[in-house]
Protein backbone atom coordinates (compact mmCIF):
# COMPACT_ATOMS: atom_id res chain seq x y z
CA UNK A 1 0.00 0.00 0.00
CA UNK A 2 1.10 3.02 -0.83
CA UNK A 3 0.31 7.02 0.04
CA UNK A 4 0.56 10.11 -1.85
CA UNK A 5 -1.14 13.58 -3.23
CA UNK A 6 -4.38 12.86 -5.22
CA UNK A 7 -6.52 15.66 -7.31
CA UNK A 8 -9.14 16.32 -5.26
CA UNK A 9 -12.31 17.12 -7.22
CA UNK A 10 -14.58 19.73 -5.56
CA UNK A 11 -14.12 19.77 -1.65
CA UNK A 12 -14.23 17.12 0.54
CA UNK A 13 -17.35 16.59 2.83
CA UNK A 14 -17.26 14.92 6.39
CA UNK A 15 -20.43 13.34 8.03
CA UNK A 16 -20.17 13.11 11.64
CA UNK A 17 -18.24 15.79 11.60
CA UNK A 18 -19.03 16.90 15.02
CA UNK A 19 -17.81 13.48 16.70
CA UNK A 20 -14.59 12.81 17.97
CA UNK A 21 -13.08 11.25 15.04
CA UNK A 22 -15.44 13.38 12.53
CA UNK A 23 -13.67 17.15 14.34
CA UNK A 24 -10.16 15.51 13.90
CA UNK A 25 -10.74 14.12 10.15
CA UNK A 26 -12.01 18.19 9.56
CA UNK A 27 -8.81 18.97 11.67
CA UNK A 28 -6.24 17.51 9.77
CA UNK A 29 -7.77 17.61 5.84
CA UNK A 30 -8.29 21.99 6.63
CA UNK A 31 -4.78 22.03 7.90
CA UNK A 32 -3.91 20.95 4.25
CA UNK A 33 -5.72 23.74 3.39
CA UNK A 34 -8.14 21.27 1.65
CA UNK A 35 -12.21 22.58 1.36
CA UNK A 36 -14.02 20.63 3.89
CA UNK A 37 -17.88 20.21 4.39
CA UNK A 38 -18.43 19.14 8.09
CA UNK A 39 -22.28 17.68 8.02
CA UNK A 40 -23.47 18.25 11.34
CA UNK A 41 -26.92 18.20 13.26
CA UNK A 42 -26.07 21.53 15.28
CA UNK A 43 -23.54 24.15 13.19
CA UNK A 44 -22.64 25.39 16.45
CA UNK A 45 -20.24 22.23 16.47
CA UNK A 46 -18.69 22.41 13.04
CA UNK A 47 -14.78 22.81 13.21
CA UNK A 48 -14.37 26.38 12.95
CA UNK A 49 -11.92 25.84 9.90
CA UNK A 50 -14.92 24.43 7.84
CA UNK A 51 -18.31 25.08 6.09
CA UNK A 52 -20.94 23.32 8.35
CA UNK A 53 -23.78 21.75 6.62
CA UNK A 54 -26.53 20.93 8.74
CA UNK A 55 -28.08 18.02 8.22
CA UNK A 56 -30.63 15.54 9.22
CA UNK A 57 -29.85 11.78 8.50
CA UNK A 58 -33.26 11.22 7.41
CA UNK A 59 -33.69 14.40 5.49
CA UNK A 60 -33.11 13.89 1.23
CA UNK A 61 -32.93 17.77 0.68
CA UNK A 62 -30.49 18.30 3.85
CA UNK A 63 -28.33 15.71 2.62
CA UNK A 64 -28.61 16.32 -1.37
CA UNK A 65 -27.62 20.40 -0.24
CA UNK A 66 -24.97 19.61 1.63
CA UNK A 67 -23.02 16.75 -0.86
CA UNK A 68 -23.67 19.20 -3.64
CA UNK A 69 -20.13 19.58 -5.54
CA UNK A 70 -18.60 16.98 -3.23
CA UNK A 71 -15.91 15.22 -5.24
CA UNK A 72 -15.26 12.42 -1.61
CA UNK A 73 -17.17 11.97 0.99
CA UNK A 74 -15.54 10.62 4.11
CA UNK A 75 -18.66 8.55 6.01
CA UNK A 76 -18.66 7.78 9.52
CA UNK A 77 -21.45 5.89 10.58
CA UNK A 78 -24.52 7.37 12.24
CA UNK A 79 -25.27 5.80 16.11
CA UNK A 80 -27.91 4.54 17.91
CA UNK A 81 -30.55 1.31 17.43
CA UNK A 82 -28.96 -0.25 14.24
CA UNK A 83 -32.13 -0.65 12.29
CA UNK A 84 -32.06 3.10 12.45
CA UNK A 85 -28.15 3.17 11.63
CA UNK A 86 -29.18 1.49 8.09
CA UNK A 87 -31.71 3.47 7.06
CA UNK A 88 -29.35 6.25 7.98
CA UNK A 89 -26.26 4.85 5.84
CA UNK A 90 -28.31 4.00 2.82
CA UNK A 91 -29.85 7.37 3.04
CA UNK A 92 -26.53 9.02 2.85
CA UNK A 93 -25.51 6.73 -0.26
CA UNK A 94 -28.65 7.68 -2.18
CA UNK A 95 -27.64 11.28 -1.61
CA UNK A 96 -24.13 10.72 -2.11
CA UNK A 97 -24.91 8.83 -6.05
CA UNK A 98 -27.76 11.60 -6.89
CA UNK A 99 -25.07 14.25 -5.83
CA UNK A 100 -21.78 12.12 -8.11
CA UNK A 101 -19.21 11.65 -5.43
CA UNK A 102 -16.67 9.75 -6.83
CA UNK A 103 -14.90 8.85 -3.79
CA UNK A 104 -16.38 7.08 -0.77
CA UNK A 105 -13.87 6.63 2.43
CA UNK A 106 -16.46 4.34 4.50
CA UNK A 107 -15.29 3.68 8.11
CA UNK A 108 -16.74 0.19 8.50
CA UNK A 109 -16.07 -2.17 11.78
CA UNK A 110 -13.33 -4.93 11.67
CA UNK A 111 -16.31 -7.25 12.15
CA UNK A 112 -18.67 -6.81 9.17
CA UNK A 113 -20.49 -10.03 8.34
CA UNK A 114 -24.11 -10.37 8.07
CA UNK A 115 -23.51 -13.88 10.42
CA UNK A 116 -22.05 -12.17 13.38
CA UNK A 117 -23.82 -11.65 16.79
CA UNK A 118 -23.24 -8.27 16.86
CA UNK A 119 -25.88 -6.30 16.13
CA UNK A 120 -24.20 -3.82 14.24
CA UNK A 121 -21.75 -6.16 11.94
CA UNK A 122 -25.09 -6.96 9.77
CA UNK A 123 -25.57 -3.15 9.41
CA UNK A 124 -21.65 -2.47 8.37
CA UNK A 125 -22.12 -5.71 5.87
CA UNK A 126 -24.82 -4.17 4.31
CA UNK A 127 -23.49 -0.88 3.78
CA UNK A 128 -20.56 -1.82 2.24
CA UNK A 129 -22.24 -4.28 -0.30
CA UNK A 130 -24.60 -0.61 -1.11
CA UNK A 131 -21.53 1.15 -1.27
CA UNK A 132 -19.64 -0.59 -4.11
CA UNK A 133 -22.81 -1.07 -6.01
CA UNK A 134 -22.81 2.90 -6.20
CA UNK A 135 -19.82 4.53 -5.91
CA UNK A 136 -17.10 4.82 -8.75
CA UNK A 137 -14.53 4.43 -6.17
CA UNK A 138 -15.19 3.01 -2.69
CA UNK A 139 -12.75 2.87 0.06
CA UNK A 140 -13.35 0.55 3.33
CA UNK A 141 -11.37 1.04 6.10
CA UNK A 142 -12.56 -1.60 8.90
CA UNK A 143 -11.58 -0.27 12.68
CA UNK A 144 -11.41 -2.11 15.64
CA UNK A 145 -13.00 -1.16 18.47
CA UNK A 146 -12.15 2.03 19.98
CA UNK A 147 -9.53 2.14 22.49
CA UNK A 148 -11.92 5.11 24.40
CA UNK A 149 -14.72 3.35 24.32
CA UNK A 150 -13.60 -0.08 24.73
CA UNK A 151 -11.20 1.09 27.87
CA UNK A 152 -14.56 1.97 30.11
CA UNK A 153 -14.33 -1.32 31.22
CA UNK A 154 -11.09 -1.22 31.94
CA UNK A 155 -11.05 1.86 33.84
CA UNK A 156 -13.62 0.70 36.09
CA UNK A 157 -11.80 -2.05 36.74
CA UNK A 158 -8.32 0.03 37.71
CA UNK A 159 -11.02 1.65 40.62
CA UNK A 160 -12.74 -1.32 41.67
CA UNK A 161 -10.41 -4.28 41.70
CA UNK A 162 -12.13 -6.63 39.32
CA UNK A 163 -12.54 -7.24 35.38
CA UNK A 164 -15.37 -9.25 34.95
CA UNK A 165 -16.22 -9.51 31.28
CA UNK A 166 -17.92 -12.31 28.82
CA UNK A 167 -14.71 -12.92 26.71
CA UNK A 168 -12.23 -15.77 25.80
CA UNK A 169 -10.41 -14.36 22.92
CA UNK A 170 -8.45 -10.99 22.64
CA UNK A 171 -9.15 -7.30 21.02
CA UNK A 172 -6.73 -4.56 19.77
CA UNK A 173 -8.07 -1.42 19.69
CA UNK A 174 -7.63 1.37 18.24
CA UNK A 175 -7.36 4.90 19.25
CA UNK A 176 -9.49 7.24 17.52
CA UNK A 177 -7.14 9.89 16.30
CA UNK A 178 -5.39 6.93 14.39
CA UNK A 179 -8.74 6.01 13.27
CA UNK A 180 -9.16 9.84 12.01
CA UNK A 181 -5.34 9.41 10.80
CA UNK A 182 -5.88 7.37 8.47
CA UNK A 183 -9.34 8.18 7.11
CA UNK A 184 -7.89 11.90 6.24
CA UNK A 185 -4.98 9.81 4.33
CA UNK A 186 -7.40 7.66 2.73
CA UNK A 187 -9.67 10.78 1.13
CA UNK A 188 -6.60 12.18 -0.37
CA UNK A 189 -4.07 9.89 -0.93
CA UNK A 190 -3.98 6.58 -2.85
CA UNK A 191 -5.35 3.74 -0.29
CA UNK A 192 -6.22 0.66 -0.89
CA UNK A 193 -9.98 -0.94 -1.48
CA UNK A 194 -10.30 -2.71 2.05
CA UNK A 195 -7.96 -2.15 4.67
CA UNK A 196 -8.59 -3.53 8.80
CA UNK A 197 -7.18 -1.01 10.84
CA UNK A 198 -6.70 -2.59 14.27
CA UNK A 199 -4.33 -1.26 17.37
CA UNK A 200 -0.54 -2.57 17.47
CA UNK A 201 -1.06 -5.36 20.19
CA UNK A 202 -4.14 -7.33 21.36
CA UNK A 203 -5.06 -8.25 24.84
CA UNK A 204 -6.58 -11.01 26.51
CA UNK A 205 -8.77 -10.78 29.87
CA UNK A 206 -5.44 -11.36 32.11
CA UNK A 207 -3.62 -8.88 30.29
CA UNK A 208 -6.71 -6.47 30.16
CA UNK A 209 -6.36 -6.91 33.75
CA UNK A 210 -2.69 -6.56 34.39
CA UNK A 211 -3.50 -2.80 32.29
CA UNK A 212 -5.79 -1.91 34.67
CA UNK A 213 -3.28 -3.11 37.37
CA UNK A 214 -1.00 -0.46 36.05
CA UNK A 215 -3.50 2.28 35.74
CA UNK A 216 -5.06 1.77 39.10
CA UNK A 217 -2.06 1.15 41.09
CA UNK A 218 -3.76 -1.94 42.43
CA UNK A 219 -4.05 -5.68 42.00
CA UNK A 220 -7.06 -6.15 39.34
CA UNK A 221 -8.34 -9.72 39.39
CA UNK A 222 -10.27 -10.69 36.15
CA UNK A 223 -13.21 -13.70 35.59
CA UNK A 224 -14.99 -14.82 32.43
CA UNK A 225 -18.60 -14.09 33.40
CA UNK A 226 -21.67 -15.27 31.18
CA UNK A 227 -23.81 -12.74 28.59
CA UNK A 228 -26.22 -12.89 30.95
CA UNK A 229 -24.26 -12.17 33.81
CA UNK A 230 -22.73 -9.22 31.98
CA UNK A 231 -26.26 -8.09 30.48
CA UNK A 232 -27.87 -8.42 33.70
CA UNK A 233 -24.89 -6.28 35.65
CA UNK A 234 -25.56 -3.39 32.96
CA UNK A 235 -29.59 -3.28 33.19
CA UNK A 236 -28.30 -3.17 37.29
CA UNK A 237 -25.75 -0.50 36.83
CA UNK A 238 -28.07 1.53 34.97
CA UNK A 239 -27.61 1.00 31.14
CA UNK A 240 -30.12 1.18 28.78
CA UNK A 241 -31.85 -1.95 27.65
CA UNK A 242 -31.05 -1.41 24.14
CA UNK A 243 -27.37 -0.52 24.40
CA UNK A 244 -27.03 -3.61 27.11
CA UNK A 245 -28.15 -6.07 24.32
CA UNK A 246 -25.55 -4.01 22.20
CA UNK A 247 -22.91 -4.54 24.47
CA UNK A 248 -23.46 -7.96 25.16
CA UNK A 249 -23.50 -8.66 21.59
CA UNK A 250 -20.40 -7.20 20.71
CA UNK A 251 -18.90 -9.43 23.76
CA UNK A 252 -20.33 -12.42 21.76
CA UNK A 253 -18.39 -11.37 18.89
CA UNK A 254 -14.80 -11.05 21.04
CA UNK A 255 -15.60 -14.19 22.07
CA UNK A 256 -15.79 -15.64 18.60
CA UNK A 257 -12.31 -14.15 17.94
CA UNK A 258 -14.07 -11.02 15.32
CA UNK A 259 -12.08 -8.42 17.00
CA UNK A 260 -8.72 -10.52 17.77
CA UNK A 261 -6.26 -10.06 14.73
CA UNK A 262 -3.46 -7.18 14.90
CA UNK A 263 -3.20 -6.34 11.13
CA UNK A 264 -0.13 -3.91 9.54
CA UNK A 265 -2.77 -2.11 7.26
CA UNK A 266 -2.79 0.77 9.49
CA UNK A 267 0.94 1.14 9.92
CA UNK A 268 1.11 1.33 6.08
CA UNK A 269 -1.52 3.81 4.99
CA UNK A 270 -0.58 6.48 7.97
CA UNK A 271 3.18 5.68 8.01
CA UNK A 272 4.12 5.21 11.38
CA UNK A 273 3.36 3.26 14.41
CA UNK A 274 -0.19 3.46 15.46
CA UNK A 275 -0.37 4.62 19.58
CA UNK A 276 -0.88 1.88 22.01
CA UNK A 277 -4.03 0.88 24.52
CA UNK A 278 -2.62 1.79 27.43
CA UNK A 279 -1.63 5.56 26.12
CA UNK A 280 -5.12 5.81 25.06
CA UNK A 281 -6.13 5.20 28.57
CA UNK A 282 -3.29 7.31 30.24
CA UNK A 283 -5.05 10.47 27.87
CA UNK A 284 -1.46 10.23 25.56
CA UNK A 285 -1.40 11.20 22.29
CA UNK A 286 -4.14 8.53 20.82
Amino acid sequence: MTTGPLTVHGHVAVTGAAGAIGSRVVGLLTADGIPVTAMVRDARRAHPSASAAVVDYSDRATLDAALQGAGTLVFIGSDGRADRVLAHHHNILRAAARAGVRRIVLLSSQDADAESPFCFAPVYADTELQLADSCPEPVVLRAGLYAEFFGRWVLEAARSGELALPMREPVAPIGRADVASALASAAVGSAPRLATITGPAAFDLDELAALASRLGGREVRAHTNTPDEFRHHLIETGTDPWWSYAFTSMFESIDQGRFAEVTPDLNAIIRRIPASFESALRGGPV
